[in-house]
């Protein structure tokens, strides 16, 4: 009886150091899961090539702000300063990208769509998507156009 409230007693205690112990490890395991969902969170960006997608959208956006800049010297597209706002543009994309991928797919998702693309049908869809996706920007921003102007002469009406 005496030995079985001893290891009563001890019981909370050894539950205790085990939680000590075991806590921090499995922090260790989920960020080691976090830090290799993250790689691959990377390397299915890189096989998609989205570095072009952002290209894109920077010369997209780089045109845009042209026209709402009129009045701004050309020289400014050009000079280092506005080549450091677009770097840091570029930087934002992928990293809000990644953060997307990352809480909306798993591990084994990213891991199929990885060797989805490296297939002969991956790498085909890749380069459609990617030859496509120009003449989707310019559409889109066509149609942006067509509504600011229809936009604009509804608003000398008011």
């Amino acid at each position: 009886m005496k030995k079985l409230r001893s290891s009563i007693r001890r019981g909370p205690l050894l539950f205790l150091a085990l939680l000590l112990i075991i806590v921090p490890l499995l922090g260790i395991a989920c960020s080691d899961n976090g830090e290799e969902k993250m790689l691959l969170v990377n390397e299915y960006m890189q096989l998609s090539e989205l570095n072009k997608t952002i290209t894109l959208y920077s010369e997209t956006y780089t045109s845009q702000a042209k026209r709402t800049y009129s009045y701004a010297p050309s020289t400014i597209w050009t000079s280092p300063e506005y080549g450091e706002i677009m770097l840091q543009y570029h930087a934002d994309l992928w990293s809000s990208w990644a953060k997307v991928y990352y809480s909306h797919l798993s591990s084994d998702e990213l891991k199929e769509l990885i060797e989805f693309l490296k297939s002969p049908l991956g790498k085909k869809f890749l380069s459609l998507q990617l030859e496509l996706e120009p003449i989707f920007t310019k559409a889109s921003f066509s149609a942006s156009s067509r509504v600011d102007n229809k936009l604009n002469e509804l608003l000398k009406k008011y």
